[in-house]
């Protein structure tokens, strides 16, 4: 069984500062919410219409909680990635890159 990462968001056009956050929900195939170490990465280098890959600057470590729910706050505008994945080893990882922190309230 191959963990989902589900990611719900809103694009946001604050202004410049770390007054944002990226949040979202760990689940299984199943639907089943899932307690995972997640690792968070901001994206560089990536431009429309540019065929070579961000690059990737290690941000922050985390965990989903037993809901599956998992919050990065105070992340400046940018694009990131999150991989969840399961220290045991028994799951693949999953990955979920382009994303737009939201402006937290």
């Amino acid at each position: 069984m191959i963990t989902r990462l589900t990611v719900f968001l809103k694009h946001s056009t604050a202004a410049a500062g770390n007054n944002q956050k990226i949040k979202g929900t760990v689940l299984d195939q199943a639907g089943n919410p899932q307690a995972r170490s997640l690792l968070l990465m901001k994206e560089s280098g990536a431009v429309a219409g540019n065929l070579a890959p961000p690059i990737y600057q290690q941000m922050r470590l985390g965990r989903s909680d037993i809901n599956g729910e998992w919050v990065f706050p105070n992340l400046y505008p940018g694009y990131y990635t999150v991989i969840a994945y399961d220290s045991t080893g028994q799951y693949d990882p999953a990955i979920k890159a382009g994303l737009i922190p939201e402006t937290m309230e």
